[in-house]
């Protein structure tokens, strides 16, 4: 544990320093707005098509993977739409609850995974991202479409809908992911000066999202704390017991089921709290929901993984 704890803890000192950076010394909205684009457009679609295009895993072990993967998402969903019914709580409120139970920080997951398991866990890391980073977005502008799209006026239903949707169809790391899908299938090779370029800008990559993360917490938890406990609850704890049994189920071991299991453990996606905004959801409270899961992964995280492995 002590080792997972070491992986951890470098990543989570990052996400303060950038905290610490945005609130004390750069102020400056525009330079933090120019590190996340770099980090999402330039970065991160590096670091996956780096690591994708030359994966070696067959594709019947990845869709069994996945399958499990987002079996257990589907669970936290279904069981959090259960509850938020019978309950008749606010349902602008379930989008934060959902996004916060069920998305993942990409940057953490590279930045733990490459630390714990080296070349082998970031082509994993990179396979898992791919298809998850499809279906998480995809489920919440469902989820959006059902529980907040609903309560504004049709045509503007319609362009927020359209827009999402034309976003994450011209995703980078989407779009990264798919090109390192064909590379791969095809054996295509990529010259040796081509792959260093991408291997430089990707070790960019983690310091310069942690930096990113950290300058978004938003320390303000009292307010809709009961939304907060119960996202970090499904996402810390809930979904990684979940992940466990599906993989028990799936018959998946080694490398892929402590990728999975070190997945479902992650915090939340930051890019989650720009949907909130776009889709008239509760921004706020995903900002909390973002901050607490952020925060309290550096305890459940390391905890969680040694336990389910």
């Amino acid at each position: 544990m002590f080792d997972i704890f070491n992986a951890v803890l470098p990543i989570f000192i990052l996400i303060l320093l950038g905290c610490w950076l945005k609130n004390y010394w750069l102020h400056a909205e525009d330079f933090w707005r120019g590190l996340e684009k770099l980090a999402y457009f330039i970065l991160f679609p590096a670091a996956l098509f780096n690591s994708i295009s030359v994966a070696n895993l067959s594709f019947i072990e990845q869709a069994k993977l996945i399958l499990a993967i987002i079996s257990s998402s589907a669970v936290i969903t279904v069981g959090l739409m259960l509850y938020w019914q019978s309950k008749n709580l606010d349902r602008i409120q379930f989008t934060s609850v959902f996004q916060g139970s069920v998305r993942f920080n990409n940057y953490t997951f590279f930045g733990v995974g490459g630390a714990l398991y080296g070349y082998e866990g970031l082509q994993l890391i990179s396979i898992i991202s791919a298809y998850m980073i499809i279906v998480t977005n995809v489920a919440s502008v469902i989820i959006f479409n059902i529980y907040a799209l609903e309560s504004q006026p049709r045509s503007q239903q319609t362009s927020n809908f359209f827009n999402v949707m034309h976003k994450l169809f011209i995703n980078p790391l989407i779009l990264a992911s798919l090109a390192g899908f064909i590379f791969n299938h095809f054996n295509l090779g990529v010259p040796k000066l081509f792959t260093n370029f991408l291997q430089n800008l990707a070790s960019g990559a983690l310091t310069i999202g942690a930096l990113t993360v950290g300058a978004n917490l938003k320390f303000t938890w009292f307010k809709d704390y009961k939304l907060v406990v119960l996202a970090a609850f499904c996402k810390l704890l809930l979904l990684p017991i979940v992940t466990t049994i599906m993989l028990k189920i799936f018959d998946i071991t080694g490398s892929a089921r402590s990728m999975a299991i070190l997945y479902s453990a992650l915090p939340c996606a930051s890019t989650s709290y720009m949907l909130s905004k776009q889709l008239g959801g509760d921004a706020d409270s995903m900002a909390r929901i973002i901050t607490a899961t952020t925060v309290l992964s550096l305890l459940f995280l390391p905890l969680v993984v040694y336990i389910l492995n």
